[in-house]
């Protein structure tokens, strides 16, 4: 799996690119259902005007015009969601221009001190291809920011090597490393005349269900490893939907420096595939051939004299009960879980 991405802009009247101060990357690897991905953008404001139009290009090889885009800006006029989201309470907030629709403006109480004025995004999707324009509503010392959910039809972002025993999952996240841009894009960056944005602070996060196990990660950019909060991610994104029976961590990993064009995230899980199910398949392997060895020894003896139930030994039927057992009970585990 491909997680090369590239975030870019257009200059406007000779002003260099657009300034990125925050780029957050979460990716939902929910079991069962098709991952998802969200992206905030915490725009510099020095890098833009007030009142003009900007657009945002975002680049990732998976995208197809199957995906569908949801923008989260109405989400933020719940305190709850702020913390969720930026783990810093809300000291205020208030609708941009009165109404919810047009975005929020929110006054972080945390250690950062920032006032963020949360925009609607306009999504238009090609294969590959994310273009976000809005308008910029930011006031003085506001920091525009965008959040979109992108909602795949893929199982899990991450490359999957399957083993016998387990399965390995690795997530290698690459931001703006020109040399990873496919020769498709290149047609659409030239005749845009569009540049790479500068990127300050990258904040790479992986939801992954409690299953998996940790193989490696990059301690020298792990913030944190936290239990995933169901309740209120069904308040923020009930779009992203979770099986209820299962439980999933979040991998927080950060990387902050002015003077890179490029960052990477690398992190590998694994997880168990030999489980209660693969055992029952095994048994039952076992006493459908056993039983198969013994059907055969019975017809070269059998006795057309004698009633069927006589000829059979008891060993046998018993074998057999235990298998219908065993298919009973897969059949209604099965049933149970949808």
């Amino acid at each position: 799996m491909d997680n090369s991405f590239f975030i870019m802009s257009e200059a406007h009247d000779g002003n260099s690119p657009v300034t990125i101060k925050r780029l957050q990357i979460c990716s939902w690897n929910i079991i069962s259902g098709d991952a998802c991905l969200e992206l905030g953008i915490e725009i510099e404001p020095s890098t833009l005007q007030l009142n003009h139009d900007y657009s945002v290009v975002f680049f990732a090889d998976w995208l197809t015009k199957d995906c569908s885009i949801i923008s989260l800006h109405d989400k933020f006029t719940e305190h709850d969601n702020v913390r969720f989201v930026f783990n810093e309470t809300a000291f205020s907030s208030s609708p941009i221009d009165g109404y919810a629709h047009n975005g929020s403006r929110i006054v972080l109480n945390g250690n950062s001190h920032r006032i963020l004025a949360i925009l609607p995004a306009k999504a238009i999707l090609a294969d590959g291809e994310l273009n976000l324009s809005f308008k910029n509503k930011a006031q003085e010392n506001e920091s525009p920011y965008l959040r979109v959910l992108i909602k795949s039809k893929l199982k899990t972002f991450a490359m999957i090597k399957n083993g016998i025993a387990k399965n390995t999952y690795v997530f290698d996240v690459k931001v703006n490393e020109r040399r990873n841009l496919p020769k498709r894009f290149l047609n659409t960056v030239n005749s845009r005349n569009l540049t790479y944005c500068l990127i300050e602070n990258v904040f790479c996060l992986h939801a992954v269900p409690t299953s998996f196990e940790i193989s490696f990660i990059d301690g020298t950019k792990l913030k944190n490893i936290r239990q995933l909060e169901k309740k209120a991610l069904e308040t923020y994104l009930p779009e992203v939907k979770p099986n209820a029976k299962e439980d999933y961590i979040i991998i927080f990993s950060k990387c902050s420096d002015k003077s890179k064009s490029s960052y990477s995230f690398f992190c590998i899980f694994s997880r168990e595939t030999i489980g209660t199910p693969q055992i029952l398949l095994a048994i039952t392997a076992n006493i459908i051939c056993c039983l198969l060895f013994a059907f055969g020894d019975v017809r070269l003896h059998w006795n057309s004299q004698l009633s069927w139930y006589r000829q059979i030994p008891a060993e046998y039927l018993i074998a057999f009960s235990f298998l219908v057992l065993i298919v009973i009970r897969s059949l209604y585990k099965e049933k149970k879980t949808k």
